[in-house]
């Protein structure tokens, strides 16, 4: 089948054959067929693509997808043919969400977004290539990380005391792990061995319920992996500490803990961990206590990393405790912090000319 016509070639040698084909291939190859671009529009081309590429998407990027969808993608690109799509509808659309106040980094969202929509289009045989490609989103700044330093995060312990039980127990461990707040809330007392601190799992709030309900879904961590770190022996103290106050809560309500109890939780049996949405409010109101403004529970994430790689720490371990997929996630984020060397670097070299 060559250019969408069957050809028969008799040779006789199959080498001969082979070259002739050859020669055909050559003779048509500006004859390929054309394929005319679909004309379902970008609507029904979601609706399609939707159901199955969602399955695959954890709960708060489901969400976050779905709300991009409704809210620009559908209203403003909705009704134009796949096949008729081009970039200068998509940077109409930027530069109309722009000028409502709209910032980049959400509408790099929306470029993402379409971007594998229109891929999903491509694979499907509906356009031939993507105009996602050619588009000309604007973009994001990256403001510069500012973490809290050492002296106000003693600052937020000393009023986390005041907030909830355990909730110190749980800063000081976001402050010397910087595992995310999931991660934090997913632990159990069976992820503590002596001075090891397992992190295998993560939680966060169910589809439709955030901010009311009570579901909750366990899940993987971000990256997939299960990681083993180190913790330093006053924390280790500390979270003894909290298993006592489990424990002596559970005796006085006459239950017991159940089997893999939460390390963070304000049921009696300890069988339901602390809701993400709450610890944010409580970390929101610890540091109004404080008098501390501008800084995030995910902070204390951006204050750990930057105190290894200021430190010295290499970036295989930085990043391994991090949970970063990519090393060099770790080090293009916080090479801000390295220390000083560059001159140590040159005296070395001069050092071994001599």
């Amino acid at each position: 089948m060559i250019a969408g016509r069957t050809y028969s070639v008799t040779r006789r040698t199959k080498q001969a054959a082979r070259l002739a084909v050859a020669d055909l291939e050559l003779e048509h190859a500006d004859d390929a067929p054309v394929r005319r671009p679909s004309s379902e529009t970008v609507e029904a081309v979601v609706g399609e693509w939707w159901p199955r590429h969602s399955r695959r998407l954890a709960d708060s990027t489901r969400i976050d997808y779905r709300r991009v969808i409704d809210k620009f993608i559908l209203p403003n690109l909705g009704d134009i043919r796949i096949g008729d799509l081009h970039q200068t509808d998509l940077n109409r659309l930027y530069d109309t969400m722009l000028a409502d106040g709209i910032g980049p980094a959400r509408i790099r969202r929306v470029h993402g977004v379409m971007s594998v929509i229109c891929g999903h289009a491509v694979k499907a045989d509906l356009i031939p290539t993507s105009p996602v490609a050619k588009a000309d989103p604007p973009r994001v700044i990256e403001k510069p990380i500012d973490p809290p330093d050492a002296e106000q995060i003693r600052q937020l312990l000393e009023h986390a005391h005041k907030i909830r039980p355990g909730f110190a127990a749980f800063l000081r461990l976001a402050a010397v792990t910087g595992a995310r707040r999931g991660e934090l809330i997913a632990l159990r007392i069976d992820d503590l061995a002596a001075d090891t601190l397992i992190i295998a799992r993560s939680v966060s709030v169910a589809a439709g319920d955030h901010g009311v309900g009570t579901s909750l879904v366990e899940k993987e961590t971000k990256t997939r992996n299960i990681r083993r770190i180190t913790i330093d022996t006053d924390t280790v103290t500390i979270l003894a500490a909290q298993i006592a106050v489990l424990t002596e809560r559970a005796d006085a309500c006459k239950t017991q803990l159940v089997d893999g109890h939460f390390l963070f939780s304000d049921a009696m049996d300890a069988g339901m961990p602390w809701r993400p949405d709450a610890v944010s409010r409580d970390f929101a109101r610890c540091c109004k206590a404080s008098k501390l403004t501008g800084i995030r529970l995910h902070d204390l994430r951006h204050a750990a990393a930057t105190a290894m790689m200021a430190a010295g720490v290499d970036v295989v371990t930085g990043a391994s405790r991090l949970g970063h997929s990519r090393r060099d996630t770790f080090l293009n984020r916080y090479s801000h912090a390295m220390p000083a060397t560059d001159g140590h670097a040159a005296q070395v070299i001069a050092d071994g000319l001599r």
